[in-house]
């Protein structure tokens, strides 16, 4: 990528025309005087001729090349508009460099305005392609062709190059790309498993052994159930053909009413799961981040008790002015801290930890009887293995929707609780625990509350 022309490293200063005849100026100056002295004394009465004073009216400053240079660095990247107007990645480039190097100058004005407007269609083209690329990846999900959905969003487009880093913080396609790639890729390797499957077990229902064909597609895996709704009830819907119409039925051919109608359910199925994710996002924006440490106490932190005389296994102390949560766990034992309400029920947390020795739990729902923990959701695990390195400060985020639970470390793999094999409570707060022998520190800790079973402080 080849920007505007760069500033000039080097420059001459300019010297005024009228600074360098200064000295010529005096010379001749003197000459007339020496004259018409010389001519009184010689000529006695003769007239005197007056002498005229040299000039002493400033003479105008040079004009800076530079102008013309700009004016003409400027034309330049309006003729490779005029050429490429869609290139809009490498137009913006040349006008950054061009205010770079030329600013305060006439023409910077009309650059700025350009790249303005330029920045301005590029942003109207994403928001207008992505819109494109999701009506053609829905079209193929409503034909089950997750692969050539997922073909789509791996297939570069120009008009998405380098929009990231032009305006990241309001782009509307590439969180939505990411996702959807996740969502594809899973739906592809689930729909590949689903035909396999069935060429197996179609095989043994022509053949009259039923109960084999439902034993082939019972290997189908559970969790594609959440990660792959479409793909799972394809599934159900053939071992319902099998075990209610029975071998004649499935050596009948499936009219073309009949899928029409099975498309039409899949699509409500989808329809609504984009309506809960679009519900989701909205309250997500509206709540308020609300921080859970202070600088001189733990309010509405419970931590577990330790025995008389014990030094506590959590405690509060303020770094660099911010307050920062130490916990040490080194002589074993149970280590909970954590903010145990039991009206949330979907909601962000936000944290960053630093490890020291081992490996910090989460359990994203709890219950407290009393200030003590009575109940608790299975953990997510923080440690070198998933991402947390040991010495350094690294930033989690959380997010709790539902019987969904992720955590989000930067640079690695989700941590995921399957909610078909962890134990999930509907409603509570979370509660943070040391493994025997680890220490680690916290800080920055905040929570976006997004539904709650009650209205008030802890409301949503």
């Amino acid at each position: 990528m080849s920007g505007a022309h760069g500033v000039h490293e080097g420059e001459p200063e300019f010297i005024p025309k009228s600074a360098s005849k200064t000295p010529m100026i005096i010379g001749v100056v003197a000459a007339v005087l020496l004259v018409v002295v010389g001519a009184v004394v010689l000529g006695g009465g003769s007239k005197e001729e007056p002498v005229k004073e040299a000039s002493s009216e400033p003479k105008a400053p040079p004009v800076d090349p530079r102008i013309a240079r700009s004016t003409g660095a400027l034309a330049r990247i309006r003729e490779y508009q005029a050429e490429f107007p869609t290139d809009y990645d490498e137009l913006a480039y040349r006008l950054d460099r061009f205010v770079e190097a030329f600013p305060g100058f006439p023409a910077t004005k009309d650059a700025i305005a350009l790249r303005t407007d330029i920045v301005d269609a590029w942003r109207g083209a994403v928001v207008e392609a992505r819109r494109n690329l999701e009506s053609q990846v829905s079209e193929h999900e409503k034909n089950l062709e997750f692969s050539k959905a997922l073909a789509l969003l791996e297939t570069p487009q120009e008009v998405f190059e380098d929009a990231d880093q032009r305006f990241s913080s309001d782009n509307p396609v590439f969180a939505w790309t990411k996702q959807k790639r996740r969502d594809l890729k899973t739906l592809a390797r689930a729909h590949n498993t689903y035909l396999e499957l069935q060429v197996k077990a179609r095989k043994y229902a022509e053949d009259s052994y039923g109960d084999i064909a439902l034993a082939i597609l019972d290997a189908f895996p559970p969790k594609y159930e959440s990660d792959a709704l479409p793909v799972w009830l394809l599934k159900e819907a053939l071992v319902t053909q099998i075990r209610q119409e029975g071998i004649a039925s499935w050596k009948k051919v499936e009219d073309t009413k009949g899928e029409e109608r099975e498309r039409e359910r899949l699509a409500k199925i989808e329809e609504d799961r984009k309506q809960r994710a679009l519900n989701w996002a909205k309250k997500l924006e509206l709540a308020a981040w609300e921080n859970q440490i202070g600088r001189h106490n733990l309010y509405n932190w419970t931590v577990n008790n330790t025995g008389f005389g014990q030094t506590p296994k959590w405690r509060l102390k303020v770094t660099d002015g911010i307050g920062v949560m130490a916990g040490d766990n080194s002589d074993g034992g149970d280590s909970y801290i954590g903010i145990f309400t039991n009206y949330w029920q979907d909601y962000v947390l936000e944290f960053e930890v630093r490890l020291l020795d081992g490996t910090l739990e989460l359990s994203p729902r709890s219950s407290a009887t009393s200030g003590t923990l009575s109940d608790e959701s299975a953990s997510l695990k923080f440690s070198e293995e998933t991402g947390v390195r040991k010495g350094k400060w690294t930033k989690v985020t959380v997010t709790v929707n539902g019987v969904n639970v992720k955590a989000e470390i930067p640079g690695n793999e989700e941590l995921v609780l399957e909610s078909e094999t962890s134990r999930l409570l509907s409603t509570g707060g979370f509660v943070f625990r040391l493994t025997p022998g680890s220490r680690a520190e916290l800080k920055n800790v905040r929570t976006k509350l997004v539904n709650s079973t009650r209205d008030g402080p802890f409301g949503g």
